[in-house]
């Protein structure tokens, strides 16, 4: 539970009785790699927070093949940012990468717990800001930037999910084949 506490403190200065009262609401969960925690067209009812592990978002292409939308790793939240706050049903899945060591809250506590303090609710915006803006810099990258510099900015954002992805999980999020995928890092 250290690295949520970390991550909550990240975001907002808690008095040490606000910070206990969110982290009770946190229910630990361990989860075996390939579990689904959110199906395409269920409405995500929960936020996650990984303490070890990995776990990708993705959907399914009109060909049948997967692409990956986004990965999230130890010390991230996860959640389907658009489904989770609107309750309106997900247009992707979630899965896990790898064995999970997680904590869960749902919408419905959290909703609760944003009525009851402020800085709680201060936590939840700040949290939907940033997976807003990580959405928008994912977007940018994939509309304005070549393969390569695609490749660079996942470089960048996950230098260590190299070792721990499939080559084809990396090529579709970079939205590239497998082959070009090779061919750029060959070159790098």
């Amino acid at each position: 539970m250290k690295r949520l506490e970390a991550a909550i403190k990240a975001r907002v200065d808690f008095p040490a009785s606000a910070l206990a009262r969110l982290k009770e609401e946190f229910v630990e969960k361990k989860l075996p790699k390939g579990e689904l925690l959110l199906p395409m067209g269920k409405v995500c009812r929960s936020l996650f927070f990984i303490e070890e592990g990995l776990a990708r978002s993705f959907y399914y292409s009109d060909s049948g093949s997967d692409i990956s939308l986004w990965f999230f790793r130890e010390g991230e939240f996860l959640t389907n940012s658009e489904s989770f706050f609107q309750q309106k049903p997900s247009i992707y899945n979630i899965e896990l990468l790898e064995d999970a060591h997680l904590y869960e809250i749902s919408h419905q506590r959290l909703e609760q717990l944003f009525e009851e303090l402020h800085l709680i609710e201060r936590f939840g915006r700040l949290l939907a800001i940033e997976m807003l803006g990580e959405m928008i810099q994912r977007s940018h990258a994939m509309q304005f930037k070549s393969a390569k510099e695609r490749y660079n900015f996942m470089l960048e954002r996950y230098p260590d999910l190299f070792q721990r992805l499939r080559l084809s999980d990396i090529a579709s999020f970079l939205g590239i084949r497998p082959e070009t995928l090779s061919r750029i890092r060959a070159k790098h």
